[in-house]
């Protein structure tokens, strides 16, 4: 009872007795810590939507001057520069989703270079969505909160239909080939 009322006593902490330390819910925004298969599904799906709405307004505008509807080298290089900064934005974001990951899976943030070779970065995304991981807290942080049933439901979808897209890219790219092949 002494002890309640007590406001020079250093405040007590509630830790997780099983293992001392709490789980994490990861961030939107971020280049620390780990993220989820499912929150990089649908945190990915959800950066390239406001990456097209940012891009959309700039794609529209590109060189028309508003008065008159004629093309203006002006307007057309500050569009092209806008454009080029909500890339870069676009760029950065993502390379903080794919260093979460990596870190989540207990590999370097590093690895995220790799993901600018093209074809292997297909291949890459597919199996950082696939790819289950660490359990336990590793170097990059504790373990991730578990994602609600909404937010697994909505992961699911873009995983499977990322697979397909996928799939269908290769299809399409092999019959761009063979016909260009055959004439």
């Amino acid at each position: 009872m002494e002890n309640a009322n007590n406001f020079y006593q250093s405040p007590q902490s509630q830790l997780n007795a099983v293992s001392g330390q709490e789980a994490v819910d990861p961030k939107f925004i971020s280049f620390s810590g780990r993220l989820d298969q499912f929150r990089y599904a649908v945190f990915g799906l959800l950066y390239i939507v406001i990456g097209m709405m940012s891009l959309a307004p700039f794609v529209f505008y590109l060189g028309l001057d508003p008065y008159t509807w004629d093309f203006n080298a002006a307007g057309t290089i500050a569009a092209i520069v806008m454009m080029v900064l909500v890339v870069i934005i676009f760029l950065a974001l993502c390379f903080g989703l794919y260093i979460r990951r990596f870190h989540d899976i207990g590999r370097s943030g590093w690895n995220a270079v790799i993901m600018l070779i093209p074809i292997v970065s297909s291949v890459l995304n597919i199996y950082l969505m696939l790819k289950k991981g660490d359990e336990h807290e590793n170097n990059w942080g504790a373990q991730i909160m578990e994602a609600s049933s909404a937010m697994k439901r909505f992961g699911c979808i873009v995983i499977g239909l990322s697979v397909v897209l996928f799939v269908l890219d290769i299809i399409a790219n092999a019959m761009d080939l063979f016909e260009r092949f055959i004439a």
